[in-house]
C-alpha cells in the first residue's frame, strides 16, 4: 500500500515537489516501504536524517488514516487534499519542535 499504491505514490511526488527535495518516489522498483525508506534516507543529508525518518513516519500515518476512512467509512480525499492534511499537520510538528528543517 505505501510503495505499490498509485495513489500513494502520487501523494509522494506531491511532497518532493513541495519540498524540492531529492528523494526517490515510491514505486514498484522497491520491494517493500522499508527498501523505499533505506533507499530515500540515504539520500538526505546526515543532519537532516532524523527530520526525515519523523516526515516519512507523519506521511504514512497519513496515508493509512486515508485508506481507514475510505475502506471503513467510505469517505474519500484527493491526492491534493491529503497532501494538505500533511502539510498542515507539518507545520504543527514543526511548531512544537519535533521536526527542524522540513
Amino acid at each position: 500500500m505505501f510503495v505499490h499504491c498509485r495513489f500513494s505514490q502520487q501523494v509522494w511526488l506531491r511532497l518532493r515537489q513541495w519540498s524540492k527535495a531529492n528523494f526517490p518516489v515510491p514505486d514498484c522498483s522497491f520491494n517493500c516501504t522499508e527498501d523505499w525508506r533505506l533507499a530515500a534516507r540515504e539520500l538526505a543529508p546526515k543532519h537532516l536524517r532524523s527530520d526525515f525518518d519523523t516526515f516519512t513516519i507523519l506521511v504514512h500515518w497519513q496515508i493509512w488514516k486515508e485508506r481507514n476512512s475510505r475502506v471503513f467509512q467510505q469517505k474519500f480525499h484527493t491526492v491534493d487534499r491529503v497532501f494538505e492534511i500533511i502539510v498542515e499537520e507539518l507545520q504543527s510538528w514543526r511548531a512544537a519542535g519535533c521536526v527542524a528543517s522540513l
